[in-house]
């Protein structure tokens, strides 16, 4: 929207960046949880519950309603479908979703792995500035982040993460 406006707000604007709630927060809103427990009384005696609420964050993520609704997986496609497709596509970003839906179903399977723009671009039969401009994008609209970037021999190789999974 910002790039859209031909209204300068140079001084007018602040941005703020709101990461998901930490895995700490979600464990201590969690009805089971007190703050007089010690780490290890939590790990001995929730351990079954915290391997779910971690298959959970990595599966779902950790945007605050991701966390609370019982209809996760409806929750991130209305996000999705919502979110990316529309205000993307109504701001001209990208012009089909086709396409970046296939980069985001890929990325899916690769979270907390090395990956290669090279590979990436291989793998789904797309130019290298295709998936350089998608993956820009997302880093943009908070949907992936990379945890570092790396030049090497004129290949990018990055660590991904993601605010949420996205598995449609």
């Amino acid at each position: 929207m910002l790039y859209q406006s031909a209204e300068s707000l140079a001084g007018r604007n602040e941005k703020i960046y709101l990461p998901p709630l930490t895995f700490q927060e979600v464990i201590q809103d969690q009805i089971w949880y007190s703050p007089d427990f010690s780490r290890k009384a939590i790990k001995m005696n929730f351990s079954k519950q915290i391997g779910e609420i971690l298959m959970q964050s990595i599966v779902f993520g950790n945007y605050p309603e991701a966390v609370t609704t019982e209809r996760k997986r409806e929750y991130l496609v209305n996000l999705i479908s919502d979110y990316i497709f529309k205000d993307v596509l109504q701001f001209g970003l990208i012009k089909m979703t086709g396409p970046i839906k296939k980069v985001l179903a890929l990325l899916a399977y690769q979270i907390g792995s090395e990956i290669s723009v090279n590979g990436l671009a291989g793998s789904l039969g797309m130019a290298r500035q295709t998936i350089e401009r998608y993956l820009d994008l997302l880093e943009k609209t908070f949907i992936i982040f990379s945890f570092f970037r790396e030049m090497k021999f004129h290949q990018e190789n990055f660590f991904l993460g993601t605010t949420n999974s996205i598995s449609h």
